[in-house]
């Protein structure tokens, strides 16, 4: 019962913060005021809720990226935009933008990553795993070892254990090339 008051506090003062009148502050940190809200539901265990607040902040961000002045600031919210597509239960929603991004950052590994969780959280593993191979391309370092965690975590949906676990073991052995 304490948790549900400090929770209620919690939210009433972060609603009051991107409620009208709004407080000015940037775009990415009001999508951060968002994620929490987001945690505080799901910490209650209120799913309609976690669900209502994923949409709700997916339109703010949808409404954020639309006005950014060029790709780079929108594509600023692709993250975002995807978790909360995830959140709110419409991973659809994501690939459109995801697959702009490709098109307009082509040398990014993050949009062809994003899209590859998007597609995979659809069941289309294949494309999934398409997307997977476009970001491992590009992809460079520590980052890398998220890409094949990622196809291990697609390969696993789709039923294939062994390809899975060939693929964290490619990210252990790469993890042992890099520096300390």
């Amino acid at each position: 019962e304490a948790k549900n008051a400090a929770v209620a506090e919690f939210e009433a003062a972060v609603r009051s913060a991107i409620g009208e009148p709004r407080i000015e502050m940037p775009g990415d940190d009001v999508s951060g005021l968002y994620a929490t809200l987001l945690g505080a539901r799901k910490e209650l265990k209120d799913e309609a809720g976690a669900k209502k607040v994923a949409a709700e902040w997916l339109a703010f961000l949808d409404g954020v990226a639309a006005r950014a002045p060029s790709p780079e600031a929108r594509a600023v919210f692709d993250s975002g935009r995807l978790n909360a597509a995830i959140e709110s239960g419409d991973p659809a929603h994501a690939i459109p933008m995801l697959e702009q991004s490709q098109k307009d950052f082509p040398e990014d590994y993050n949009p062809p990553a994003r899209l590859a969780v998007a597609l995979s959280e659809l069941g289309r593993y294949d494309e999934a795993l398409a997307a997977a191979e476009r970001a491992m391309k590009l992809v460079y370092g520590p980052r890398k070892i998220r890409i094949y965690v990622s196809k291990a975590e697609i390969l696993q949906k789709k039923g294939d254990k062994d390809a899975a676990r060939a693929s964290l073991e490619e990210a252990l052995k790469y993890a042992d090339t890099l520096p300390k």
